[in-house]
């Protein structure tokens, strides 16, 4: 089985263990059917003739990785040095409060994973949520089938947001 067939057999599943808001949900079947029909980008599409994607989509990759634990000092030594400011932490595709550390009010700062259950969020998730990339291409199609986390941003009208945000 390819790559393509297997990620389109495991959706189902996925679904099944990933269920957030009709909103995502519905994003996610819509997603994963775009995805079926196009399959990996070709060289012979025009966006993508210089970009040869076949040595990576002959890897079977793990769509739920094990988790997974850095220490502080590894994280930190990632950042710019001595500079104030919000870092968002993840480890191997989750977020990680622990090393997050989020500290201005002008800003809200969340996990996607818990934005997209709580129902204080539900109208922004609807009017934001998949609506900037193109549905189409076979990569965004892929990342809104199967996207579990991400984080959140949301500036307070009129504020202006003095810390950078590292992630």
């Amino acid at each position: 089985i390819d790559l393509k067939e297997n990620l389109v057999s495991r959706h189902h599943a996925f679904l099944e263990a990933n269920q957030t808001n009709p909103t995502v949900d519905g994003l996610r079947k819509e997603a994963i059917e775009i995805f079926n029909n196009e399959g990996f980008p070709k060289r012979k599409d025009e966006e993508w003739k210089y970009t040869n994607v076949a040595p990576l989509v002959k890897v079977d990759y793990t769509l739920n990785a094990e988790e997974a634990t850095v220490d502080a000092e590894t994280i930190n030594g990632l950042f710019v040095n001595n500079l104030d400011s919000n870092k968002v932490v993840f480890v191997n595709g989750k977020f990680d409060a622990a090393l997050s550390s989020i500290a201005s009010e002008e800003v809200t700062i969340k996990p996607l994973s818990e934005v997209l259950v709580d129902a204080s969020y539900q109208e922004v998730v609807e009017q934001f949520y998949g609506k900037i990339a193109l549905k189409n291409e076979a990569f965004v199609a892929l990342n809104n089938a199967y996207a579990t986390e991400g984080f959140f941003v949301q500036v307070a009208k009129n504020k202006i947001v003095e810390k950078p945000i590292e992630v």
